[in-house]
């Protein structure tokens, strides 16, 4: 059965559930003309079919989803350094950074990135990937959801 998402008052109903009146359309070849309407069953509101975020399975509205996931579970990876580190391997996406010569001649860039990554989950607890997620967050989303979905595969 279809959800749908009042798009006024964010109600969640099932199909079937939608309000239904007749308006008034005033006179068309002398005979009163009535509009078949239907809406939200709460507020009478405009809706559409609900979409499911990929993680928590919640009803959304389309626009409200970033890659297939909701805020809310975007946000409770924020400061989850292991699965923001995971995603951004994926594409292996680098930026320039400027560092002192001498370390510059004594590590290479993966080095520097291993002995990072390595100080980073011994001494940080609170690692805020805020930036990193904003920066695009249907592309966070969309790799998110495969996150989730492999480490479910490996768990079972």
């Amino acid at each position: 059965m279809k959800n749908y998402i009042c798009r006024d008052c964010g109600h969640i109903f099932e199909e079937g559930e939608q309000a239904i009146w007749e308006e008034d359309r005033g006179e068309w070849w002398g005979q009163r003309a009535w509009e078949k309407m239907c809406g939200c069953p709460k507020c009478c509101g405009d809706y559409e079919e609900a979409k499911e975020c990929e993680i928590c399975h919640s009803a959304h509205l389309e626009e409200d989803l970033f890659g297939g996931i909701c805020e809310e579970c975007i946000d409770k990876n924020r400061k989850n350094f292991k699965t923001c580190l995971n995603i951004a391997m994926v594409e292996n996406n680098k930026c320039n950074v400027e560092i002192n010569e001498l370390l510059a001649s004594i590590f290479s860039a993966s080095d520097i990135e291993q002995i990072l990554i390595e100080h980073i989950e011994k001494n940080i607890q609170d690692v805020d990937c805020s930036k990193f997620i904003d920066n695009d967050l249907s592309w966070f989303g969309q790799y998110l959801a495969e996150e989730v979905r492999k480490n479910e595969n490996t768990k079972g």
